[in-house]
């Protein structure tokens, strides 16, 4: 009886992985880029993880110098807040919500940049225990690195989708 339901889950893995197959279905793919050479100007968080990212998954030259690129991405300013969302009946803080907005121009040379201007947020909640102070001092950093990262993920994509 076992060797008889082992056969139906390998069959039925077999018909699973044959759809899949069949309706194009593929793991995403690192983006490809319609430019060689690309400008960041701006200081942000998000700046060094890009950078990070642009120079595992492509071939693009990040350029010093703005006449030389072919794409510019500028960061206007970076923000991070942090909101009590939620307390108990006596006042303390429980729960925390921490914003992250990137105001950014992106724009292909011979654009004007100042139609260009864009923002990301991210936002997470955590909640808070008075007694774990410092704990929780170290899980915002962290949160507010891995908002950093996704932001720095969505403008690969943007980048990605320029055509200058």
């Amino acid at each position: 009886m076992q060797k008889q339901n082992r056969r139906y889950f390998l069959g039925g893995l077999a018909g699973a992985v044959a759809m899949l197959g069949g309706c194009g279905f593929q793991l995403r793919q690192a983006p490809e880029f319609h430019f060689q050479r690309l400008w960041l100007g701006g200081t942000s968080e998000v700046l060094v993880f890009l950078r990070r990212e642009l120079a595992r998954v492509s071939s693009v030259k990040i350029v010093s110098n703005p006449a030389e690129a072919e794409v510019l991405l500028e960061i206007m300013s970076d923000v991070r807040r942090d909101f009590a969302v939620g307390q108990t009946p006596y006042g303390e803080v429980r729960e925390i919500q921490m914003r992250s907005t990137l105001t950014f121009r992106l724009w292909a040379q011979g654009q004007d940049p100042l139609a260009t201007e864009d923002e990301l947020e991210q936002y997470r909640e955590y909640s808070y225990s008075e007694t774990q102070a410092l704990a929780k001092g170290d899980e915002q950093d962290l949160l507010f690195r891995d908002m950093s990262q996704s932001m720095a993920q969505l403008l690969l994509w943007r980048l990605a989708s320029m055509r200058p």
